[in-house]
């Protein structure tokens, strides 16, 4: 009999911003994140339980059907979840979990209902964007907490996949929403702000203590400490550039101020001291977005395979397009494969494999220069009418990226030599990244560190 009940109180931190989108749109955004009735940002229950079955699947399958439960495809035989997964509710800025009906006017609360909105554009193989690629999505900042739980029904047995399931919570392919790949979504698990508790309902103070046990978050759980390790994966392999930029680098907010017509990307974020409550929430940062880095270095993958396949847009018995964007058989293998119209059933499909976080920096106006310029009439040498703007950039701050690959990703070694290229690329100043690289910036000298702990210098 299932007589043991496992549960756990859990504290969750994003670690980057997060953008579990709400299904719907609105007059601000094209994707506005999902709001709880006091519109503030939560995480659903089901957008949890899917992730972490499909972590686990990858990671311990044997656990997976007799946790989330399963139906055998044309017959009636399955079994049904013994776990459940509650939402993620925000924490307030005294850490207390904002569940039901709240007054949310606390400058806290009021902040958080005004959240950043990021611009996006999708780029083409040639370096311009694409018809429709412009859009934008709104995302919680990175530092908000959550807490939510866990409570699995079970055996004595049942301990080994308990620790299991806690333990994929805190490894670092775990994110919820979307963009995953590009930035977006990966939570931290912060351990002292956790609990857990295990009770068998064959004893009496078990099964008391377990009738006592309300589904509310502020009610007190009366557990134990969780102390859970941070999980290390085989299947991910770890690149980390460590760049210094040669001259000034702009990663665009989108948007302009009063001093300048194009502006860096800052977000604030929010910080919280050793008691589990806000310390501050207006510190502004400066980003350098997971989803800019990625683009640059999908182009310039796929080129290096191409160029290692001997595969030349001037030969006249090449397909241009079969070789180049999401087409090349790199970027398909890096960065994901999705299935549209034309494609037949068992063509196969997969996320993207190279995880980047968004990277987020102390900022400093004392870091920025403004530059003005103006576009020249070729004609007539003058400047044109309304061609004056101004850009705010960054000086010579450093910068360290760090990317996590699945090592299903490189196993054709040309693919590997291909991506490992394009690091280089960046850090011997071949590849510049962010805005403006035609007008001199975006270059970085730097360092390529391995997983193997194995420095290439530039």
């Amino acid at each position: 009999m299932m007589t043991m009940r496992y549960i756990a109180r859990l504290t969750l931190e994003a670690a980057t911003p997060l953008a579990v989108g709400s299904g719907e749109t609105d007059l601000v955004t094209d994707s506005p994140v999902a709001l709880d009735i006091n519109g503030l940002p939560y995480i659903p229950g089901t957008s949890l339980c899917g992730v972490l079955r499909h972590a686990l699947e990858e990671t311990d399958n044997g656990i997976v059907n007799s946790i989330f439960g399963y139906q055998q495809p044309g017959s009636d035989e399955g079994q049904g979840s013994r776990l459940i997964v509650s939402d993620a509710v925000c924490l307030d800025q005294s850490g207390n979990p904002c569940e039901g009906l709240l007054t949310t006017d606390s400058a806290y609360l009021s902040w958080l209902k005004n959240r950043p909105v990021r611009e996006h554009v999708c780029i083409n193989e040639r370096g311009a964007g694409k018809n429709g690629g412009k859009f934008d999505n709104e995302v919680v900042p990175c530092g908000v907490r959550f807490v939510m739980e866990l409570s699995l029904a079970g055996t004595a047995a049942d301990q080994a996949a308990w620790s299991t399931l806690l333990e994929t919570l805190n490894a670092i392919s775990f994110r919820v929403g979307s963009g995953t790949r590009k930035g977006y979504g990966r939570l931290k698990l912060i351990a002292n702000r956790s609990e857990v508790l295990v009770l068998d309902l064959a004893t009496a103070s078990g099964l008391d203590r377990y009738l006592a046990y309300s589904s509310s978050h502020r009610m007190p759980l009366h557990g134990k400490a969780l102390h859970v390790p941070q999980k290390t994966d085989a299947n991910w392999l770890s690149y980390e550039l460590k760049l210094q930029p040669e001259g000034f680098w702009l990663f665009g907010s989108g948007y302009g101020d009063t001093e300048a017509d194009m502006t860096p990307l800052c977000e604030p974020t929010v910080t919280w001291n050793e008691n589990g409550t806000v310390d501050n929430f207006n510190a502004v940062k400066l980003v350098v977005p997971g989803s800019s880095v990625k683009g640059a270095i999908s182009h310039r993958t796929a080129y290096h395979y191409n160029r290692r396949n001997e595969i030349f847009a001037d030969d006249p018995d090449v397909k241009f397009n079969e070789h180049t964007g999401a087409n090349n058989a790199a970027v398909k293998a890096l960065f994901g494969n999705a299935k549209n119209s034309k494609d037949e059933k068992h063509t196969p499909t997969h996320a993207g494999r190279v995880l980047i976080d968004d990277v987020f920096m102390p900022y400093d106006p004392a870091d920025s220069k403004i530059l003005n310029h103006v576009s020249i009439d070729r004609f007539t040498g003058g400047a044109l009418d309304g061609a004056l703007f101004d850009e705010r950039v960054i000086g010579r701050k450093p910068v360290i990226i760090k990317l996590h690959v699945h090592k299903d990703a490189l196993v054709d070694s040309k693919i590997k030599d291909a991506f490992e290229d394009t690091l280089k690329d960046i850090i011997q100043g071949r590849l510049p990244l962010g805005g403006g690289v035609m007008r001199g910036h975006g270059t970085f000298k730097g360092e390529l560190i391995k997983a193997q702990q194995e420095a290439n210098h530039a």
